[in-house]
């Protein structure tokens, strides 16, 4: 337990020293020359539009359970899917009616409970956790990040991606991360973070194993 604790402590200092870290989204090419980072939040907004459903799965080494995540939405409505709790809202006008999973029937409307707007949808305790981790997932990196190198290119999940790694070092600690970005979309689909300290060592990995933008569809419901 103190280990996992003193691990956790090094990812929140990490991520504050990473995001100080900012300031500067070119970085240098092998020339020597300013290398763009194009992607980022409004490269997504661009180019993830209309449907689409994607699956992460976060794991943390030398532990055998890992986190499932699944994210799905349509001009119908959401489905989400988190560490096998699921959740699914069928829009209904300008609101959304919620339906329950049953393994016989699909997924039921639930008549005790009322149509909600997006905002309380959002605002739900389980879907708020659910989207704040995905949401993290798919935007991992961030504009105006100094020191991110791209690394090469690799395919996840059947997406061709750009590789990108940032290392850093101080305070006792070392951390590493690698990204690989989806070309087309702009969406992280896979984060490496290693992390070494004290004498101790860590890494966890989020990874997109499934993307589709297209032949989306919901879970059956009646």
């Amino acid at each position: 337990m103190k280990k996992i604790f003193a691990l956790v402590l090094v990812l929140i200092l990490a991520i504050s020293v990473f995001a100080a870290c900012g300031g500067n989204s070119n970085n240098k090419d092998k020339s020597g020359k300013d290398e763009k980072f194009e992607y980022g939040k409004d490269y997504i907004a661009q180019n993830l539009k209309g449907d689409y459903s994607i699956t992460y799965k976060y794991s943390v080494a030398g532990q055998e359970d890992a986190l499932v995540i699944t994210h799905t939405r349509t001009s119908a409505g959401v489905y989400m899917s988190y560490g096998g709790m699921e959740m699914l809202y069928i829009k209904n006008g300008d609101k959304y009616d919620i339906y329950q999973g049953s393994s016989e029937n699909g997924f039921v409307k639930v008549d005790f409970m009322d149509s909600v707007t997006q905002e309380e949808m959002e605002s739900d305790a389980l879907y708020s956790i659910a989207y704040s981790f995905l949401n993290i997932f798919i935007h991992q990196y961030t504009d105006n990040i100094s020191g991110l190198k791209k690394d090469g290119s690799a395919t996840i999940a059947g997406r061709d991606c750009e590789k990108y790694t940032f290392q850093y070092s101080g305070f006792g600690a070392a951390v590493k991360y690698t990204y690989y970005i989806d070309k087309a979309t702009g969406v992280c689909m896979k984060w490496d973070y290693d992390v070494a300290a004290a004498g101790q060592g860590g890494s966890m990995t989020f990874e997109c194993i499934e993307f589709k933008t297209s032949g989306v569809t919901l879970p059956a419901y009646k």
